[in-house]
This record gives structure tokens, C-alpha cells and sequence, in this order.
């Protein structure tokens, strides 16, 4: 599975050129000596790859990224699904994981009775990242079960 990425928007915004290094090139430097041993390579993309125009997208719709990181993990799909016969692509939403900043700092001002402001144009679907890294007790690489 490739997870590695940086996944700060502003982050992929201010330095697309460094984030591409990480988020395009090593993921598929990365996919290809794993496809050349035979290993069947999962990339975690992102629901960014769409511009958010409309919900429920398709697997089949083409990309519409919006940001840099968007069009990062875009070109990933399309060169990997593209040049190996042996990988999928999952798309995800928000993985949460502990500590994140959103949720902490609700909380922090919850507990403060301090106001919050939430999001009116936000939609999303959160998952915990033990979800999205614990492997299923089906999951086979390589004809060895992991």
C-alpha cells in the first residue's frame, strides 16, 4: 500500500514542485520496484482528484482537481493504473487520526465554552486511520497472505 504523501493543501499549494517530488515521483518510483517483484500495489489517493462540484462521484468520471494536491494524486492514478496491470487505485476522504487539528481544537474550544464557526461548504465522510491501515483478513500480496 502507498501512503506516503503530504497532504496539506496550502503545503501543496506554496511548493508544488517539492510536494510533486514525494506525492508524484517517489510514489511511482516506489510503485514501479514494487510491481517489478511482483507485488500488487494499492495507492491511497483521494476524493480531491474531483472538484467538488457534485457528491457520490463515480470510480469511472474523469478527474477535476482543484488544487495541487488534487492534481498530484490525479496524475499518480492515471500513470499507475496506466503502466501496471497489477494495482488499484483507493480513493479516500478525511482519514482522521489522533491529534488531528480540526477535532482537537473543536474540542479545546468546547471545553473553553469559546465559539466555534463550522463549515458551511464542507461535506466529508471520516474515516480512522486504523480503518484505512489495518489490513482485512483477506488481503493477499504476492501469493502470501498479510
Amino acid at each position: 500500500m502507498l501512503a506516503a504523501a503530504i497532504t496539506k493543501l496550502d503545503a501543496c499549494e506554496r511548493e508544488p514542485e517539492a510536494t510533486a517530488r514525494v506525492n508524484v515521483g517517489a510514489n511511482l518510483t516506489l510503485a514501479d520496484r514494487l510491481a517489478g517483484v511482483g507485488t500488487y500495489v494499492i495507492f491511497l489517493s483521494s476524493n480531491q482528484v474531483f472538484d467538488g462540484a457534485r457528491p457520490h462521484r463515480l470510480a469511472s468520471e474523469a478527474a477535476s482537481p482543484r488544487t495541487q494536491y488534487g492534481q498530484q494524486k490525479a496524475e499518480v492514478e492515471r500513470r499507475l493504473l496506466r503502466g501496471h496491470s497489477n494495482a488499484a487505485v483507493l480513493r479516500l476522504t478525511k482519514v482522521v487520526t489522533p491529534g488531528l487539528a480540526l477535532l482537537t481544537g473543536v474540542g479545546q474550544a468546547l471545553r473553553s465554552k469559546a465559539p466555534i464557526r463550522p463549515f458551511r461548504d464542507v461535506v466529508m465522510a471520516p474515516i480512522p486511520v486504523s480503518l484505512v491501515s489495518r489490513p482485512s483478513p483477506g488481503c493477499w500480496s504476492n501469493g502470501r497472505r498479510v
